[in-house]
């Protein structure tokens, strides 16, 4: 192996810890330099990985010591080794075929190390360099549903890997695949929703557009997917995969159906192409819904058999148009009959099928009527729920009301969806009696989807709008809580640590315990005033355009009520969504 010649990586031969060796060099990344060391009681090879911020530390000559090269950096030095740390302990818990096995923790040098496996291999990378040839597809998805598997532990974690590339996907002799080099991983920090880091590296090609612009609030699954359909692209054409500077959202597709891969299956291509969607909104929201496609049987083409088909402009995303039809065809036999006989035969059909299709017409209205007032009675169940779930602040010379919850989806969709409109199975037939609303599902932005989860995804302009649309329908007059109501309702004249206990656990979904997602609200404990998810599940809008509490990528030191008693952010630009942004009414 070639030795990188670098004045910042330890030396051959370093002694770490008491325990290992470096024999050779693999690698020097933005946040880490990565050795391959023997241990010199046992004579076994691994991976060590050490924490190292390329342009903020340094190594003298030969020094082993490193420094931080400016003083400014070295509380924000600090702060990244201990993720650093916090993530390698996470990654010694998990136990997962295709993740590189944790051994080891320890501080040594100025800095951190941690031990892994070493994966006697050949990276895929290397591959295709070695080959010179794309790999066949069923090839690909045998790695591709092993690294699925890793990355659902991954994120199951809370974490995300956010270097997905061949040249971090290692194969050993028994054609296992292994994830390797968390680094990027490591360096993320959340504050009151929003991620901070000192700055990720990334590989143009495999990188979205919110990791290219370091949008760490914006991280999700979702991130790692757009790079692993990179991957599947690099894989199977051999060709670099296109910027997504270089794409936009309505080009997409063609960008990478334009290369021939005349050995790919449909499904293969369509799946590819849904993970590397521009908008992150528009990709695989968790690792189940790619298993789902991977597990659908490929399409074929035969002049002998019926196939379904995939058209190049019908996303998996959006299955289904809100204009759909629905087409019958069939086969028809020729049978020879003299003109008299067929005349007959065609009047009979004919009275038999306006008979039948007028009482598939009195049906279909009879049960859209049904349907319509099944739909209102819904409707007002829902509102009339959030009407008695207003919870009364009256202390001192504090007096508003504010909602038990966070709005969920089902109140959103019962709000702002029109429940005069009918299933697309009845416009079919029956499409220019029937009025072609959208149903309220339509309307629902969240990232994650769920009657009794909040809402999310929403502007504050959003709320707004279903504030506007709530009160028009109720006569009440709700609103945004103020940040001041907001804080003092999450406190609620208690002292407790967090908003209804000292233990976070009892109270909040966040980093630690959503598996980066939101969850039904009113599932932890309440707080004294019978609020619930004040320190989780999702931030929440305020009147002044703030975002109040945690969210379930929050981390604990930042949901405590030193953090309450003031904004997450603020003020906010009012055209602001993630999937970490909900709200909750006052009155």
């Amino acid at each position: 192996m070639d030795e990188i010649n670098n004045q910042n990586m330890l030396q051959v031969g370093t002694i770490l810890h008491g325990t290992y060796k470096i024999e050779s060099y693999l690698a020097s990344g933005g946040f880490g330099n990565t050795y391959i060391a023997k241990n010199i009681e046992f004579d076994e090879t691994y991976t060590i990985k050490e924490f190292f911020v390329k342009g903020v530390c340094q190594r003298d000559g030969n020094s082993t010591t490193i420094s931080v090269s400016n003083a400014e950096n070295t509380d924000s030095f600090e702060q990244q080794r201990e993720k650093f740390k916090k993530e390698a302990r996470r990654l010694r818990s998990l136990s997962n075929p295709h993740i590189v096995k944790v051994y080891d923790l320890f501080e040594e040098n100025g800095t951190a190390y941690y031990v892994m496996d070493y994966v006697d291999g050949e990276n895929l990378s290397a591959r295709l360099k070695r080959t010179n040839a794309p790999l066949a597809e069923s090839e690909v998805r045998n790695y591709l549903n092993q690294i699925l598997d890793g990355l659902e532990a991954i994120h199951n974690e809370g974490m995300f890997h956010l270097d997905i590339k061949p040249a971090n996907i290692m194969v050993d002799s028994h054609d296992v695949v292994k994830l390797i080099d968390f680094g990027a991983s490591k360096q993320q920090s959340t504050v009151g929703g929003a991620t901070m880091s000192t700055g990720i590296s990334y590989t143009n090609g495999y990188a979205p557009s919110e990791q290219m612009a370091q949008s760490y609030d914006k991280f999700g699954p979702w991130t790692d997917f757009y790079a692993l359909g990179a991957t599947v692209y690099k894989l199977l054409t051999n060709q670099d995969p296109p910027s997504v500077s270089d794409l936009s959202e309505d080009e997409t597709e063609d960008k990478h159906l334009a290369l021939p891969m005349p050995n790919v299956s449909e499904e293969m291509k369509k799946l590819m192409v849904w993970m590397m969607q521009v908008n992150r909104l528009k990709r695989p929201k968790n690792v189940g819904e790619i298993r789902r496609i991977l597990q659908q049987p490929s399409v074929a083409t035969s002049n002998n058999e019926e196939t379904k088909a995939f058209s190049p402009h019908q996303s998996y995303a959006n299955p289904v148009s809100d204009n759909e039809e629905t087409v019958w065809s069939g086969k028809t036999d020729k049978v020879e009959v003299n003109k008299t006989s067929s005349v007959d035969i065609s009047k009979s059909a004919m009275g038999k099928k306006k008979k039948i299709l007028l009482s598939i017409f009195c049906f279909s209205i009879l049960c859209s009527a049904i349907y319509l007032v099944y739909a209102k009675m819904q409707r007002d169940k829902v509102i009339a729920n959030i009407i008695s779930n207003m919870v009364e602040i009256n202390d001192a010379d504090t007096k508003y009301s504010i909602n038990k919850f966070e709005v969920t989806q089902e109140e959103w969709e019962a709000v702002m969806g029109n429940i005069f409109y009918a299933p697309k199975t009845l416009h079919a037939q029956l499409g220019m009696f029937l009025p072609h609303n959208k149903p309220g599902k339509e309307s629902n932005p969240s990232v994650f989807k769920g009657d009794f989860l909040p809402v999310d995804n929403v502007r504050w302009s959003d709320c707004e709008k279903f504030i506007e649309r709530l009160n028009l329908i109720t006569g009440h007059h709700f609103r945004l809580p103020t940040t001041s109501e907001w804080i003092y309702a999450a406190k609620a004249n208690t002292n407790m640590k967090y908003s209804g206990s000292d233990n976070l656990n009892e109270v909040a979904w966040i980093d630690k315990n959503s598996n980066n997602t939101t969850h039904k609200v009113g599932t932890k404990a309440p707080n004294r005033w019978g609020l619930y998810d004040m320190c989780g599940n999702v931030m929440e809008w305020t009147q002044e355009k703030n975002l109040c509490g945690g969210g379930f990528n929050s981390e604990s030191e930042y949901t405590d009520i030193f953090e309450i008693s003031k904004p997450s952010f603020g003020p906010m630009k009012s055209q602001t969504c993630d999937a970490s942004i909900g709200f909750r009414l006052a009155e």
